[in-house]
């Protein structure tokens, strides 16, 4: 029984880790709400339930909102991400890292951050591209609270070797967004991601196939299916007849002798039978078996 639950335990909990992405958040502004030690496996719901006290103390002057698609917790490595790590473990006072969290939907978790977020008052929300470092300045010289927020749309292939590049540069542009905050200003970094629910695919060579190019190149060696019709001369045959036709072909002829002696053959074994004679009276009952007894 005690084996059952564990092997039932454990298959759900690698049911869910197919299905999670990593969630990671960090600021320069220490906050006593938030756990800064990295938790293993969480639920969206209690993210946001564990985010809720850190949104409503509005202690960031900007807030950088990433969103990464398609991401698994095996992608979320130094080697991939060097510039990322490197901000998270250096200068922040505040870290808090979730390895695997369950049924992400970053749409949705933007939305209810931006309900608790300030209590709901944000003075400006911008992209990531319409916004430059003057805008920033200004937003933090007044005092007032800004969100921007972008999106890495570049889909990440199956192959490990191709998301790892497609990842380093994204890396290197959340590397400019932080380098863009103005010094002395409080930020905190929202890096947010949905799963990938499939296994990275190992790094194989891709088929493409070659019959396409063999048969630009091979044209010249297809076989000609047409039949060929002989051009009709327009000189008439003067030859005599048998000897433009073959009338007795070698078949036809050992088939004529053949059946000659076989006509001879069965001409003489009749002629043989219809030569036997018998008298009549061999046939009289005093001459037959009857009267040689009596006797």
């Amino acid at each position: 029984m005690r084996f059952s639950l564990a092997l039932a335990s454990c298959v759900t909990v690698a049911h869910a880790w197919e299905n999670t992405s990593p969630f990671l958040l960090f600021s320069n502004t220490a906050s006593p709400e938030l756990i800064s030690a990295p938790t293993n496996l969480q639920t969206s719901a209690n993210l946001l339930a564990t985010l809720k006290p850190l949104m409503r103390e509005c202690t960031s002057d900007i807030y950088l909102m990433i969103n990464q698609p398609r991401l698994s917790p095996l992608d979320f490595h130094e080697q991939s991400m060097p510039h990322l790590f490197h901000a998270l473990l250096s200068s922040p006072a505040t870290r808090f890292e979730v390895k695997n969290v369950l049924g992400m939907d970053t749409k949705t978790m933007r939305q209810d951050i931006m309900k608790e977020l300030c209590g709901g008052k944000v003075d400006h929300e911008e992209f990531w591209g319409l916004v430059g470092e003057d805008k920033m300045e200004s937003s933090v010289r007044d005092g007032a609270k800004m969100v921007v927020y972008n999106s890495m749309e570049t889909p990440l292939p199956r192959t490990r070797g191709a998301r790892e590049e497609i990842l380093r540069d994204n890396d290197a542009q959340i590397s400019s967004m932080i380098r863009s905050i103005p010094a002395g200003a409080r930020y905190t970094v929202i890096y947010s991601s949905t799963p990938l629910n499939s296994t990275i695919a190992e790094e194989t060579p891709v088929y493409e196939p070659e019959f396409e190019s063999q048969a630009a190149a091979h044209l010249d060696l297809r076989r000609e299916v047409v039949a060929r019709v002989p051009p009709q001369s327009l000189e008439l045959d003067q030859r005599p007849l048998f000897e433009r036709y073959q009338f007795f072909t070698p078949g036809i002829f050992m088939g004529l002798i053949v059946a000659i002696i076989m006509f001879m053959i069965l001409s003489v074994g009749v002629s043989a039978v219809s030569s036997l004679q018998v008298p009549y009276g061999a046939f009289d009952k005093e001459n037959g078996p009857n009267a040689q007894k009596k006797q």
